[in-house]
């Protein structure tokens, strides 16, 4: 049997925030055995391979951009590199890869490779929301970016707002900053008045901050979430 190469899955920050306080140093270990790592923005990966004092390493390290897709050439380029005992990263502009980030389609390569996969830890918005909410941890659902029409987004939230009460299931979502509020709006407009809502903003940042309360209350004061960067969730 040929031994590939590994697959490491690399955490990267949520935003401006330090690395010595979010991501682990012994990440450190594993950026040092790799030759390639696919990235979305070459720039920001570098900033966190430097924040981890390993500057030097990056001589050695081949980045190649994912941003605009996983085409097929990249598809082999992963095979070949793995065939041939290449060791690969992964790193997004935020958070884990793989998660509400690209990078899916080269784990599953590694899979039919039979490669080692290797998960490396790192903050997640949605864990650390999940968390932060007092919401069901046993029972969750992550949807990624709701509709940008306004008619379809406010009929999703009507939807997940349903799921919660006949499945006790917490609904989890993101929106791009530029569009934060007038998500927040239609939340607040469509959900029941003692539907419980969570919104995290800037995790891991020092300007964070995270707010539960009913949509009965949220209506009463006015937030600035506008172009920060925030998770939300929908329990009862």
């Amino acid at each position: 049997m040929i031994e590939t190469g590994n697959l490491y899955l690399i955490p990267n920050l949520l935003g401006s925030d330090t690395v010595e306080e979010v991501i682990p140093q012994g990440i450190k270990h594993y950026i040092e055995k790799v030759n390639i790592i696919f990235v979305e923005s070459p720039k920001i990966a570098r900033k966190v391979i430097i924040g981890l004092g390993l500057k030097s390493s990056l001589d050695k390290i081949e980045l190649i951009s994912i941003k605009k897709g996983f085409s097929q050439e990249l598809k082999q380029m992963t095979s070949d590199a793995l065939i041939s005992g290449k060791h690969i990263g992964i790193i997004s502009d935020a958070g884990l890869p793989a998660i509400a980030d690209p990078g899916n389609e080269i784990v599953k390569i590694a899979h039919t490779l039979n490669a080692r996969v290797f998960p490396l830890t790192g903050p997640s918005s949605i864990f650390l929301g999940l968390m932060a909410s007092g919401f069901n941890g046993q029972n969750f659902a992550f949807h990624g970016y709701l509709p940008k029409d306004p008619d379809n987004r406010q009929k999703k939230i009507r939807e997940l707002e349903k799921l919660v009460y006949s499945t006790n299931q917490t609904q989890i979502f993101i929106e791009t900053p530029y569009r934060n509020e007038y998500l927040f709006k239609d939340i607040i407009s469509q959900c029941q008045k003692n539907t419980k809502i969570c919104v995290a903003v800037n995790l891991t940042l020092p300007e964070q901050w995270i707010k539960v309360d009913s949509v009965e209350n949220w209506r009463k004061n006015e937030i600035n979430i506008r172009k920060k960067q925030c998770i939300f969730l929908i329990y009862k």
